[in-house]
């Protein structure tokens, strides 16, 4: 294909296998995929780090507004933080709000970089985090465990109410699913960029799960016996962890938009059979 200025172009795909690149005014330039990522890498870029200390510090302002909600409720002080919306339990609780915000953005900036990218793995990763915040906000583990713990007649399982069994049950089934894609499409994508950022993107997950899942199930499980502020700071931590890691997971997909342009025609077939530059 002509670009118009007489050079021939070749359409190609962001995670079809790559050959060697060589180095362009703009970044490095993969002879095969005609791909270019802008430098600095994104793992020393100080956007990014100045970017995470502002989320965090608005993780901060919502977790404090959560605990003068704690002073409101027991102690009637701080009366403007005594609304329902303050507790970061609550679905839709400002902090949960906060949350649903950073990572439909962190969906929403990947989808844009797929598209322009070209890219079946940045895809993935915008599924996955876009199942996550709609099942979030919409509450559909919660209600799809409950359906199957009624459905089952499942009443409770090792100290768990039969709901919260549910929930991890839907969850491990959809969450598996679409793992699944990410997984293929990571072993399938050639650009070492991507797959770098991919495994960044599984860090932030993790994260997340742990946070989402693991300390929410220790709490449900240790609630009945711990002392009330023992109780809430693990709560606490619940939601500081689910907080911190959609943070991260926004800046790394934003990371990801400023270091990875979109896929381009640059190479064209020598005689010798190799591509380059014409």
């Amino acid at each position: 294909m002509d670009d118009g200025g007489g050079r021939r172009t070749s359409p190609g795909l962001a995670d079809r296998p790559a050959g060697a690149g060589e180095e362009g005014r703009g970044g490095l330039v993969d002879d095969r995929i005609g791909s270019r990522r802008v430098v600095p890498r994104w793992r020393s870029s100080r956007r990014a780090g100045a970017l995470l200390v502002v989320l965090v510090l608005l993780d901060l302002g919502v977790l404090a507004g959560d605990a003068l909600h704690r002073y409101a409720t027991l102690q009637g002080r701080f009366p403007a933080f005594a609304g329902w919306r303050w507790d970061s339990q609550l679905d839709w609780s400002w902090a949960e709000v906060l949350g649903y915000v950073q990572l439909a953005a962190a969906s929403l900036v990947l989808l844009v970089v797929a598209l322009r990218a070209r890219s079946l793995l940045l895809g993935a990763w915008s599924s996955l985090l876009g199942v996550v915040v709609l099942d979030d906000a919409a509450q559909l583990h919660e209600r799809g465990g409950f359906a199957l713990a009624r459905a089952v007649g499942v009443s409770e399982v090792g100290g768990l109410r039969g709901g919260d069994v549910g929930e991890l049950v839907v969850w491990a089934a959809y969450g598996s699913v679409l793992g699944l894609l990410v997984v293929l499409a990571h072993r399938r994508c050639a650009d070492a960029g991507l797959r770098r950022a991919s495994w960044w993107l599984a860090g932030g997950t993790g994260l997340l799960l742990l946070a989402g899942a693991g300390l929410d199930v220790a709490h449900e499980l240790l609630a009945p016996v711990l002392p009330g502020r023992a109780g809430y700071a693990l709560a606490l931590a619940e939601s500081a962890g689910e907080l911190l890691a959609m943070s991260l997971l926004l800046v790394l997909a934003l990371v990801t938009a400023l270091t990875t342009a979109p896929t381009t025609a640059l190479t064209t077939a020598l005689p010798s059979g190799r591509a380059g530059r014409a």
